[in-house]
């Protein structure tokens, strides 16, 4: 049985050279929640990304072993914090969210706190570790369950947080709830969380990489931009070029528009003029949750041993504005029986959303789903998907 380890390990610039060359060799090198502190070009300044937040979720990891085994000099100091190894450490390896069907950590972020449950510490040696360096933005990467774009989630929209959302993704989903994550915790500095798509993607690597190497290498990263804090640091080359052009990452070296001083003199946050994704904004999200004592399914016909059965190709509207009408699934007749969403202000929107018709279960209004997935547990355990109502 896995334990969570209630150390903080730190290292420095000198452990660079002492990380293993596999992904899978340097998450056998952590141990409990591990810092890793980069003196930057720019020592006082300090920027923060958060990952393995989730031990199924592996892009951040990823994307910041090939950062650290790069050895660039970053714009500024760095604080990476690993924050659950032990879970990605379980095996299968990379399966996990959470180990021994423990709590949800990524829920433990909130008000309350039980000094005697260690996934509760370990959120609060996490916040500890972040405010420790009053950072001037923080970062925390994930993956969707299931398979789905790149976008971004926070809970206050302004140019800062737009900012760090289109270096990997063009949508934002700006929520009101409170599940107790990091992204709600005050840090007094923009914070946002990046899903970077599905967890088995390839894509959603490139994407981490790419995003981090911005991220890492921007002299500036709110103010009017210039020629020199757009075009600041090296080519961090990952995966093959090839391949790269092949994904939808913002920032493809490839065929990046040219910047020139005219674009320059627009508006400081003008995504467009400067080759970035516009950043479409997402509001007022409700998680569909099932409620207590019913289960669910995945197939392409009603299943008869669950009380619900969603179409086994759900995945696809995470890309998409899912329009009035549309079939998803087979549940009772008495909708709110059987399904929930609430909203910020406690009300249960289900009948709002979707309306049963022969056991058939349609939307009811035009919606955009994020974060479907198919995993049962996940499904069962935290929600089936978020909606945001679209015109």
């Amino acid at each position: 049985m896995t334990f969570l380890n209630q150390e903080i390990t730190y290292y420095s610039d000198d452990f660079r050279s002492q990380i293993d060359d596999s992904v899978i060799g340097f998450l056998n090198q952590l141990k409990g929640v591990t810092v890793f502190d980069l003196v930057g070009i720019d020592n006082q300044r300090t920027r923060v990304v958060t990952t393995l937040i989730h031990g199924n979720e592996p892009s951040g990891l990823i994307a910041c072993h090939l950062w650290l085994k790069s050895n660039e000099k970053p714009a500024t100091n760095l604080r990476i914090i690993i924050c659950n190894p032990e879970a990605a450490q379980s095996k299968p390896l990379f399966t996990h969210r959470y180990i021994n069907n423990s709590e949800d950590l990524n829920r433990k972020f909130g008000s309350h706190f039980d000094s005697a449950n260690n996934v509760d510490l370990r959120a609060q040696q996490i916040i500890s570790v972040v405010n420790a360096v009053a950072p001037e933005a923080i970062l925390d990467l994930h993956n969707t369950s299931g398979n789905s774009p790149a976008f971004g989630v926070a809970v206050i929209e302004n140019p800062q947080v737009t900012s760090l959302v289109a270096l990997f993704a063009n949508k934002l989903i700006l929520t009101e709830l409170k599940v107790g994550a990091i992204m709600e915790v005050d840090f007094k500095a923009p914070i946002v969380t990046i899903e970077c798509g599905g967890a088995q993607d390839s894509r959603s690597h490139q994407i981490a990489t790419d995003g981090l190497h911005q991220y890492f290498n921007r002299r500036i990263l709110f103010e009017p931009a210039t020629t020199e804090t757009l075009l600041q640091g090296t080519q961090f080359q990952t995966i093959s070029e090839e391949k790269r052009t092949n994904h939808p990452s913002q920032w493809e070296r490839q065929h990046k528009p040219e910047i020139t001083e005219a674009m320059l003199e627009k508006e400081p946050f003008n995504q467009a003029a400067l080759g970035q994704p516009v950043v479409r904004v997402h509001s007022h999200p409700v998680r569909v949750q099932l409620n207590q004592n019913v289960s669910v399914g995945f197939d392409q016909y009603k299943l008869a041993t669950t009380h619900i059965t969603l179409r086994d190709d759900l995945e696809k509207y995470n890309k998409d504005v899912t329009p009035v009408g549309e079939f998803i699934g087979w549940c009772g007749s008495e909708l709110s029986s059987q399904l929930q969403a609430f909203d910020h202000r406690g009300i249960n929107q289900i009948d709002s959303l979707f309306y049963v018709q022969r056991n058939c279960l349609y939307t009811k209004v035009p919606m955009q789903l994020f974060m479907v997935t198919k995993i049962v547990e996940i499904a069962t355990k935290d929600c089936l998907f978020y909606v945001t109502i679209e015109s």
